[in-house]
């Protein structure tokens, strides 16, 4: 009967001994983190500003010319990118806290002074990034005004 090539012996440990020594292995070092200069920071945030992508040949170019490795300049990219990224997110997370807390506010306000509120003012209240202007909320409101959502009358 032929072995099939998938299996492979397993090793079990037998003695206490072995147990113990497996736990002892020497660490493999970590490799030290690189201190960029200021100058080469300077380099780096210039060349992204003109590509946020830049080719193979860029970044070889590059480290040749600051003095690290191409895969330092490739993470220092990846890492600028999430940067951007990170703090793009939490630009717009605070815009949306703040026009959610005028919006609520300005609900508030409203409803203390005992006023009706009319579609215009309706009109603050219920955008969101998809209803960004008085002509898209007007928009919407003109195509559900005499829609009802369960009203199939079109589809039979």
């Amino acid at each position: 009967m032929a072995r099939n090539p998938a299996y492979k012996a397993v090793k079990f440990i037998d003695s206490t001994h072995e147990v113990l020594k497996s736990y002892n292995k020497p660490k493999t070092s970590k490799r030290k983190r690189t201190k960029l200069t200021d100058e080469q920071l300077n380099i780096l945030e210039e060349s992204y500003k003109m590509n946020h992508h830049p080719s193979t040949e860029i970044k070889e170019t590059m480290a040749i010319k600051i003095g690290i490795p191409v895969k330092n300049v490739q993470i220092w990219f990846q890492n600028r990118r999430a940067k951007d990224k990170s703090i793009k997110e939490n630009i717009i997370s605070e815009s949306r806290k703040r026009r959610e807390e005028y919006q609520f506010s300005a609900y508030q306000r409203h409803e203390m002074s005992g006023t009706a509120m009319n579609d215009s003012h309706m009109a603050g209240y219920y955008t969101d990034s998809h209803l960004n202007t008085q002509s898209d909320y007007n928009n919407m409101m003109n195509n559900t005004k005499n829609h009802h959502p369960y009203d199939y009358k079109d589809s039979y």
